[in-house]
């Protein structure tokens, strides 16, 4: 897989999540100000900053630079391997009988990114419904003025 083909996956993963609307929405969110630019770089067509790629890993939470870059590894840092824990004195305390988070623990941390996706949803359906009531308010109104003008009629 090239790294074009992992810029993809990424958007398509981000957009899952819901880290990002679009790709469009990427650009934005790392600075670029149309999405043309940013197209081009992902697209291979032109050659990307320096700083792209942190810029990226800046939005997206956990990914993998090496795997981003060069593809090695998995796209999210923990996927497939074991992620030590260490106390204040450096002893290595992690779950489980080789010291290291289970992939329950993982899929925790994956559960509680979806439910910060479905709290930003409701928020955002909440708004909706918030501006849906004023139109409707407002509509209200309107009619009322009708019915009286009617009335005086």
């Amino acid at each position: 897989m090239n790294k074009l083909d992992r810029y993809k996956i990424l958007i398509r993963h981000a957009k899952e999540r819901g880290y990002i609307t679009s790709q469009k929405d990427l650009a934005y969110k790392i600075g670029y100000k149309d999405e043309v630019s940013f197209s081009q770089i992902i697209n291979g067509k032109t050659k990307e900053p320096k700083d792209f790629i942190q810029r990226i890993c800046s939005i997206i939470p956990g990914l993998n630079e090496n795997w981003l870059l060069f593809g090695e590894g998995e796209m999210l840092k923990g996927q497939g391997e074991g992620v030590s824990i260490s106390n204040i004195n450096g002893d290595n305390i992690g779950c489980g009988h080789d010291n290291t988070i289970n992939n329950n623990d993982l899929t925790i941390h994956a559960l509680l990114d979806q439910m910060k996706v479905k709290d930003i949803q409701i928020t955002k359906s909440q708004e909706q419904i918030t501006k849906s009531q004023e139109q409707i308010s407002k509509s209200q109104e309107q009619i009322d003025r009708l019915i009286s003008l009617l009335e005086k009629k």
